[in-house]
């Protein structure tokens, strides 16, 4: 169940060297995110923020755009000017997955251009405490028994969190209702709530 994704650097039709050849920043850098404020892309983001302020001396801000799988922020990259300032911390979901899934206004192949890997993330099965499993074997038990109790949560349609749920209900012959949301942060509370019960995310978050 441990799977890896890559947290994708990319900007829009950046000219690495033209940027090379001048002063950079020459004004404040958007960091675009397409999950909400306190998820794993958001934490990233904000730690590369920092250390992006630190070594290159300008100002760079974290801009969470949630939701649509992570499009609307790389449609908002994709669109601005492309000068190097506005850059997406992009993920597998709204990269690789998502252009199978949603009909975009914009090329992710053509439109945004890869400048480097950030951090690969694994995927951890989360379970709230009210769910009496201390086990996976116990878990599917319990879904194969009671599978009208069970609702996982995402960070939306088409995500990595997504793809894993119903991967995981598969692999296990069990049926859970899919509940997605536009970031982890609400999705966990929601667990600790007992509004939903599993969910599978990144570690960072």
């Amino acid at each position: 169940m441990k799977k890896h994704f890559a947290f994708l650097f990319a900007a829009t039709l950046l000219s690495l060297s033209a940027v090379s050849q001048t002063t950079y920043p020459t004004k404040p850098v958007k960091l675009m995110v397409g999950a909400g404020a306190g998820g794993g892309t958001d934490i990233i983001a904000r730690m590369l923020a920092e250390k992006m302020t630190e070594s290159l001396k300008g100002t760079f801000i974290v801009e969470n755009k949630p939701g649509a799988s992570n499009t609307i922020a790389a449609d908002l990259t994709a669109k601005a000017t492309p000068d190097g300032h506005t850059l997406l911390v992009a993920t597998n979901t709204g990269q690789a997955i998502a252009p199978h899934l949603i009909k975009l206004s914009f090329d992710p192949m053509k439109d945004l251009t890869p400048i480097g890997l950030v951090v690969t993330v694994p995927n951890v099965l989360v379970v709230g405490s009210n769910v009496p499993a201390n086990s996976v074997k116990e878990l599917v038990a319990l879904m194969k028994a009671k599978p009208e109790d069970f609702k996982y949560a995402s960070s939306g349609v088409g995500s990595t969190q997504h793809i894993a749920g119903e991967g995981f209900d598969i692999a296990a012959g069990v049926k859970s209702v899919h509940v997605p949301y536009k970031g982890s942060a609400q999705a966990h509370l929601d667990i600790i709530a007992g509004n939903v019960q599993i969910m599978f995310d990144t570690t960072s978050s």
